[in-house]
């Protein structure tokens, strides 16, 4: 008879990634403020089973400003029944998306001069929107998105401008996809460290061909942002300036696998996620974490921090052995920092008895499945 065992064994793992390095600037002032990408029907994400994602980063000049303001539009007015757009209002504490004749999804956010991650996922008539990695839709209702030949604008409103929409801030890292990225998805990408890696691959985010336009804006010189989606959807810049201003700079963490390749004594910060309960005791906690690269087990001797399974954690700390097995020693509570909770857990690795006896080593710390044991 063949038996599935599943074990979890204790390790840590993850690349150095980079930040945006520039971002555009926007005045809010006039009309004379925008991005213009040509059309191209890729960017319409419409039909009757219409489904796609709106990502961005945004950093607000006025936390009290009370005007709808235009992140993304593919629109050319608000009562234009083709095509979307992502707009904010900072004093109202709305994030709207419009779909169709005068439907729209809504979600709720904290003004602050902070960057937050804004995305938008919708597939026919429901959207949900996310702030920061998390869902926050008050309303999901919108109409299907249909087809717009009017060009695409970042910071301001497609076609006939209006002094009204302009975008009062700096935009960064925008990405449309041809299809509505799940919760886990939309977390990991947050959660990845880059701003949003749409390129890559980071746990629950698996790049693909339905990335359709995807704005870096690292350029920091000139009129023109590069499409790194590969699809030739480049844009002009009229009015907006360029910004050392930029949701990151160089990370500060690296990636487990990275982290591992260190040596003992070494200072490493990491993110992951929590994959074993908080064993709390009277010198500490020790709990697990992994991320796509591999998994690190954290032991915070005296430290009280409550940590659940599915905590999304940055975490800084020691390398250190203990028989045998390499954990992370932060040095105290402020080391420990919980990104988002409710997570889903990473997938098992499945691996062979063989395999698992060869190269233990490389599993230590992530959630495995040997399969073949009898």
């Amino acid at each position: 008879m063949i038996k599935r065992l599943t074990y979890f064994i204790s390790l840590l793992i993850l690349p150095s990634i980079t930040l945006a390095q520039h971002s555009l600037s926007f005045d809010g002032l006039g009309v004379n403020d925008y991005v213009s990408i040509s059309h191209n029907s890729m960017l319409n994400i419409s039909g009757a089973d219409s489904s796609g994602t709106i990502m961005a980063y945004v950093k607000l000049n006025s936390t009290t400003d009370d005007r709808f303001q235009r992140i993304i539009s593919k629109k050319e007015n608000w009562s234009d029944g083709a095509g979307y757009e992502l707009e904010l209002n900072p004093s109202q504490n709305f994030i709207t998306f419009l779909a169709g004749n005068d439907n729209y999804a809504r979600g709720s956010f904290t003004s602050s001069s902070d960057w937050i991650q804004i995305a938008v996922t919708f597939n026919g008539n429901v959207a949900n929107v996310y702030v920061n990695g998390v869902d926050v839709t008050i309303d999901g209702a919108i109409d299907a998105v249909t087809e717009s030949t009017v060009p695409l604008y970042i910071g301001n409103v497609s076609g006939s401008i209006g002094g009204g929409a302009t975008f009062n801030g700096n935009i960064d890292e925008v990405a449309i996809w041809n299809d509505d990225l799940t919760a886990m998805e939309v977390a990991a990408l947050y959660n990845s460290g880059s701003p949003i890696s749409a390129s890559t691959n980071y746990l629950y985010y698996t790049s693909s061909s339905n990335l359709a336009g995807y704005w870096q804006m690292n350029e920091g010189t000139g009129t023109y942002i590069t499409d790194g989606s590969g699809n030739g959807n480049s844009g002009t810049i009229y009015g907006a300036n360029w910004s050392t201003d930029t949701p990151g700079g160089t990370s500060s963490y690296s990636t487990i696998a990275s982290a591992r390749t260190q040596g003992i004594g070494t200072s490493v910060t990491v993110r992951g996620i929590v994959t074993t309960p908080n064993y709390t005791s009277s010198s500490g906690i020790a709990c697990a974490m992994q991320d796509g690269t591999g998994g690190m087990y954290i032991y915070s001797s005296g430290i009280s921090n409550f940590l659940a399974v599915g905590d999304s954690l940055q975490v800084s700390g020691t390398l250190e052995e203990w028989y045998g097995k390499l954990q992370m020693i932060p040095g105290s509570a402020a080391d420990i920092t919980v990104i988002s909770s409710n997570n889903q857990l990473p997938n098992f690795q499945v691996v062979t008895v063989a395999n698992f006896v060869a190269n233990g080593e490389d599993y230590e710390s992530e959630l495995i499945r040997i399969n073949g044991v009898s």
